[in-house]
């Protein structure tokens, strides 16, 4: 995984993030969602939607500079449990499966 973090050549961490994902496959680590994983596969779809729009929400209130807003929202998805960062480096936030994807390049297994 650091390596896929280092490296600078998209390919490259394309096709070292399939080793790590066929790797984890192979010992059984991707057996379980995401949710069930992080133990929040109880979270109703309501809660989902509240917590995406409230996320809608912060970003609209940090585009118009609205910082006390912004705040006050992220403080409210943190006491929902919601671990939430800004800013992005390589892309708008995604899932990262969707990310490989979106560069045009299938992503392989094994």
């Amino acid at each position: 995984a650091r390596d896929i973090n280092k490296a600078t050549d998209p390919d490259v961490a394309l096709e070292l993030a399939c080793q790590l994902r066929a790797s984890a496959e192979l010992v059984g680590l991707l057996s379980l969602s995401p949710a069930e994983w992080f133990g929040t596969a109880d979270v109703a779809d309501a809660d989902s939607a509240a917590i995406d729009a409230l996320v809608a929400q912060r970003t609209a209130a940090r585009e118009a500079r609205d910082f006390a807003a912004a705040d006050r929202i992220r403080d409210q998805l943190t006491e929902m449990g919601v671990e939430y960062g800004q800013g992005y480096y390589i892309s708008r936030p995604m899932p990262f499966w969707d990310y490989l994807t979106s560069r045009g390049n299938a992503v392989r297994s094994g």
